[in-house]
């Protein structure tokens, strides 16, 4: 019998497989949180959370050592009452965000959250303002940069504010939305970070409530002001009012990728929604789902909090979707080949007899994914996860035609195997070079 041998390419570089692994889950102390919960990943790699007591003004701070989480201390600044918090930090300097009243605080630390300095009031509101949903992010210089949505008796505008002395004093404030005709900003932006450009994405609802906008506008000095507000959604998401905080985005490859929470006006259900563009032109293609998956996973429908992340060099989306009855599962989907093209989403949680989760909070690291949530059915419970997300690489540098002996032979899901006719496979050599080959027979 005939034997053919095929070499099918040589490859600069090839990614067999990818793999979600939930590594660690932790129920932490149902006692505190439940109305708040920040999540960051420390220098040493470990998690450390905040969370803010449901029904008060308490917050609580946890960090992970060997494998367990420390008992919570009350973090709480004595001369606030905090209605909500939110974090970002630069290895073990925190940079801690809350509102009390109708002002903006930052309370710093250097330490890992050992001790925390006394707050700084970001926004100086002196005006009854009403502060609905805040973001905060370091800059390429390190320097913070908050936004937020501030509302008066006639408008909701998204603001943004910035430091260049790590937070002890600010610049004012930046009206990025300049919303016009009654429209109004809805929740927190998103910043997107390139080199020392800033894109800040952001949510607009039309006066009469019948329209929701999603826009992008881009920053090329560190934030002190906003430029070429351009729309990501097109006619077909825009029917119906989107709530707060249902964006997100990441820079991946060159492109701008984002997700975003809309509402069908026939079914009032909510879907994610995703677009990408080039980061120099800033045309968006047409919105498609992110998802297509069966109504099996998610019968009901509702998807939201997305949370887009880049992680080990590959993209991924984080959300929530309801699978029964007012119960919410967290989901992954991770990109595979293209930005049109994810995988079928992953479920992270497992809520049994709970009833929804929520305040879904992720922090990434190296190729590890801290993710902390609430699960709640009456008292609420905090979980954390650590997902590794694994992908096996083989390289090909310098390929040199010389005589080579195999070391090798994997098939296309990246297990080792013995020669195979009719069967494509990979012969890694002792040179560095691979193959892929494919016996006819």
């Amino acid at each position: 019998m005939k034997k053919i041998l095929l070499l099918l390419f040589l490859l600069p570089l090839l990614v067999l497989c990818q793999t979600v692994n939930i590594d660690t889950t932790i129920e932490l102390n149902p006692l505190y949180g439940g109305d708040g919960n920040c999540i960051i990943t420390l220098e040493n790699g470990e998690p450390f959370i905040v969370t803010k007591d449901y029904g008060n003004s308490t917050i609580h701070s946890t960090k992970k050592m060997n494998g367990s989480f420390l008992p919570f201390q009350d973090i709480t600044p004595q001369s606030l009452n905090v209605s909500s918090i939110i974090m970002t930090n630069n290895g073990d300097s925190i940079y801690l965000l809350v509102t009390s009243g109708n002002n903006i605080y930052l309370i710093k630390s250097y330490d890992g959250g050992i001790t925390f300095l006394d707050e700084t009031n970001v926004s100086q509101h002196t005006v009854p303002y009403s502060i609905y949903g805040m973001n905060i992010e370091l800059n390429s210089k390190g320097n913070p940069i908050v936004t937020y949505s501030r509302e008066d008796a006639n408008i909701t505008e998204l603001i943004v504010k910035m430091s260049v002395d790590r937070g002890e004093t600010w610049f004012p404030e930046t009206d990025v939305s300049n919303s016009i005709n009654g429209a109004f900003a809805r929740g927190a932006g998103d910043f997107i970070f390139h080199n020392d450009d800033i894109y800040i994405l952001y949510q607009e609802t039309s006066n009469d409530l019948t329209n929701n906008y999603s826009y992008i506008q881009k920053s090329t000095n560190f934030g002190l002001s906003f430029s070429n507000k351009t729309m990501i959604n097109d006619s077909i998401w825009n029917d119906y009012p989107i709530s707060a905080g249902g964006i997100s985005g990441e820079i991946y490859k060159d492109s701008i990728f984002v997700v975003f929470k809309a509402r069908n006006k026939n079914t009032s259900i909510h879907k994610l929604v995703k677009s990408s563009s080039h980061i120099n032109n800033l045309n968006f293609t047409p919105n498609t789902r992110l998802t297509n998956y069966t109504n099996n996973i998610s019968p009901f429908g509702d998807e939201k909090n997305p949370t887009v992340v880049v992680i080990n060099d590959f993209l991924a989306v984080l959300y929530s979707a309801k699978i029964v009855n007012h119960k919410f599962n967290v989901y992954i989907s991770y990109f595979q080949n293209n930005l049109s093209s994810f995988n079928a989403p992953i479920p992270i949680s497992d809520i049994n007899n709970f009833s929804e989760t929520k305040l879904l909070n992720i922090s990434t690291y190296n190729n590890l994914l801290h993710l902390s949530y609430f699960i709640g059915n009456g008292q609420a419970y905090q979980t954390y996860h650590q997902l590794s997300i694994d992908g096996i690489t083989l390289g090909v540098n310098n390929i040199n035609l010389v005589d080579k002996k195999i070391s090798k032979i994997i098939n296309i899901l990246g297990q080792e195997t013995s020669p195979k006719s009719n069967t494509p496979l990979f012969y890694l050599f002792d040179n560095g070079t691979v193959e892929k080959r494919m016996v006819i027979e």
